[in-house]
Order: C-alpha cells, then structure tokens, then sequence
C-alpha cells in the first residue's frame, strides 16, 4: 500500500512538473509573440513619423504648432492601437555642445549659456560643476578635471572624452547634476525668474559635432531666449515670443 501511495505521489509530482514546464513555455512563447509585436509596432510607428514629417510644406522654419508636431493616433490592420507625438530636439539646449573646444564656437560659449540657464532655474554659481562637465566630454586633457584630478581624488571613473549618449549619463555625474535633472512642476509660456524645469530644456544629440548644434528659435523656451540674449535684454526675449506668436520666424 505504502509502495503503490509513493508510486502515485511521484506520477502526481511528474505531471505537475510537467504541467509546471509547459505553462512556463506557453508564457514565454506569449512573450515572445508580445516582443514581436512590439518590435513590428516600432517600426510601423517609424514610418508614420518619417510620412509625417515628409508632408511637412514649411521647410524654412519649425514651429511646434505644425501638422507634423500634434499627436497621432491611429490603428493598424492587425488592432494595434499606436500613439505617438515628434519633438523638435533643436527647443532645447544640446549638452554635448560642452565637448567642442572654444575655438571652434563663435559667440556664446556653451559654458556659458549652460550657467545662464541654471541660473533661470534656480542654480547659481554652477560655475565649477559645469568646468568639470566640459573637461569631463572635451577631448582634451588640459583641464583642472581630467583623469590625473579623478587619480588624485580616489576615483576609479576617468573622463569619458566623448559626448553624453543619454540624459542618464548627466544625472550619474555628481550628486549636483542629479539635482539638476530633479522634475519640477511644467513651467507657462511666459518669463518666469529662476522657475524654469531643466530637464525640459536639456537635450543630449549622441554624435561628433565640429561646431555647435543650434537652437530653433521658433519652438525654444522662454528661459532658453532668456540664458541667449542675458538676464539685461529680457525685452527682447518678450519680442521673440509675441513675434513668433503670429507665425513662424523665417528670418532674423
């Protein structure tokens, strides 16, 4: 009896193993189909954008009130629902540009826009952390904030020497920047003194660049014009944001 109630219990535990290893391969065949899915779901969404932006008629200027920048929805043959939303990367400042060497910037260095712009979200005197981001991305070793400071310091991480790949990079830098890229509440259309939400207003273009990436003055935000044109010239920012109300600046 004994023999026959140990027989039984292991035909159990081999069909619940069973059953056990099925269910685990029905669920990752389910994953599978669902990465699939989404990976043709991608790729759909892609050519939506790139026909999108192939019916934009304005090409001397962007603006974020075109066609091309309002959320689009749709549904495909196979009952996908999709929604998605372009950006333009150029309404923000792009990080990277802290990499080129002066020389090669006309006008406002990079640094220095960077320091304006925190300043109009409430960061002020940035100036050193902002030193050691450039020193951190350029590609040189003349800075205060190369491998031999890290060296020095204890640090086992050295300069990376090329530019950000993602925001996240920005955030892991120091405990500073990771304030930076805290989320504050969506700023209004208009001016407002140190209340600017950085996160919204940074960029990071993964690529070499041998000048500066610039910034599209028809879809910029205000604290952007405002770090541009300094704190002393507030009304032209004002006058940017009342002309560009009324259709797309074309030419400066």
């Amino acid at each position: 009896m004994v023999l026959v109630l140990v027989v039984l219990f292991l035909c159990v535990s081999m069909v619940l193993v069973v059953q056990s290893v099925q269910g685990r391969r029905h669920m990752e065949l389910q994953m599978r189909d669902v990465e699939i899915r989404l990976r043709h779901g991608l790729l759909e969404v892609l050519q939506e954008a790139q026909q999108v932006l192939a019916s934009d008629t304005n090409l001397f200027a962007d603006t974020e009130s075109e066609a091309w920048a309002q959320p689009q929805d749709g549904q495909w043959e196979n009952g996908v629902h999709f929604h998605f939303r372009l950006h333009d990367a150029q309404a923000r400042f792009d990080l990277n540009n802290l990499s080129l060497p002066e020389e090669t910037v006309r006008g406002l260095q990079p640094a220095d826009l960077l320091a304006e712009l925190l300043v109009h979200c409430g960061y002020f005197r940035e100036e050193d952390t902002i030193a050691a981001l450039v020193d951190w991305l350029d590609a040189d070793e003349e800075g205060v904030r190369e491998a031999g400071w890290y060296h020095d310091q204890g640090d086992v991480r050295s300069p990376v020497n090329r530019p950000f790949y993602s925001l996240a990079e920005l955030g892991a830098f120091s405990s500073r920047t990771r304030e930076w890229m805290d989320s504050k509440p969506r700023t209004q259309n208009r001016i407002r003194e140190f209340e600017g939400n950085f996160p919204e207003l940074v960029t990071v273009l993964p690529r070499e660049r041998r000048k500066p990436v610039p910034m599209n003055i028809n879809s910029v935000a205000p604290e952007l014009l405002l770090a541009l044109f300094g704190a002393q010239n507030r009304a032209w920012a004002d006058t940017v944001l009342q002309v560009r109300a009324n259709g797309p600046i074309e030419d400066l």
